[in-house]
């Protein structure tokens, strides 16, 4: 199974590497560095090769599959396409943060969890353009799962 290498070059280009550590917006509370690695262990001024961060990005991928895999019992038999973009979601917090849209998907109920998903707060007051698109691209995947 490849999947897990779709995974790391889908969530490669989505979040796009950055070798010093940085805030997307002044208010976030942590820095990001490599692939979109977030959280208190980064620090300003902290710098990353991309061979680290393809480690640290493999790492998170395991990590967050595992806590996906629990949400979503079915999230393996999904397509292939489906998940890239469930776990990109997840990995960025949108999904996991909605468990309202995951017990859509749970139920089959998939044009709902589409609506539902972008029904939040992120997606209405965001100013980053990309995390728009992302979050369109994840509830239309949701939409593609339409039987």
């Amino acid at each position: 199974d490849n999947s897990n290498d779709v995974y790391l070059d889908f969530l490669k280009e989505k979040e796009g590497f950055r070798d010093t550590a940085y805030k997307p917006i002044d208010s976030e509370e942590y820095y990001t560095i490599g692939y979109g690695n977030y959280g208190q262990d980064v620090k300003e001024g902290d710098t990353i090769t991309k061979e680290q961060a393809t480690a640290q990005l493999q790492s998170n991928i395991d990590t967050k599959l595992a806590e996906i895999r629990q949400a979503i019992p079915d999230f393996d038999s999904l397509p292939l396409e489906a998940r890239k973009h469930l776990l990109g979601s997840w990995f960025r917090g949108s999904l996991s943060g909605s468990p309202k849209t995951i017990s859509l998907l749970n139920d089959g109920r998939f044009k709902e969890a589409s609506k539902e998903f972008l029904n939040n707060n992120e997606y209405r007051t965001t100013s980053l353009r990309g995390v728009k698109n992302r979050m369109n691209n994840t509830a239309n995947a949701m939409l593609g799962l339409i039987g």
